[in-house]
């Protein structure tokens, strides 16, 4: 990402999920977090802070593969 107050061509290895990405977009355009929204702003990872840890939980279910996995910064499991 790129915009005011971040820094250019920044590189962070923090774990991100889909439903991080809509209140990340709202707090650097100085918006409000609707109530009851889930997933966290990775804003501060954009600045240079460091996150609180989290575990992330995907799946898929397409045609027929049905898998899925938890992750956290160190761990994968399948």
């Amino acid at each position: 990402l790129a915009g005011r107050g971040l820094s250019p061509r920044r590189v962070r290895c923090e774990l991100a999920r889909h439903i991080d990405f809509a209140p990340t977009v709202l707090e650097l355009l100085d918006l409000p977090v609707p109530a009851g929204w889930r997933g966290r702003s990775l804003a501060p990872a954009l600045r240079g802070d460091a996150l609180q840890k989290a575990a992330l939980y995907a799946e898929t279910r397409w045609r027929s593969l049905d898998r899925r996995a938890l992750r956290d910064a160190r761990w994968k499991l399948q």
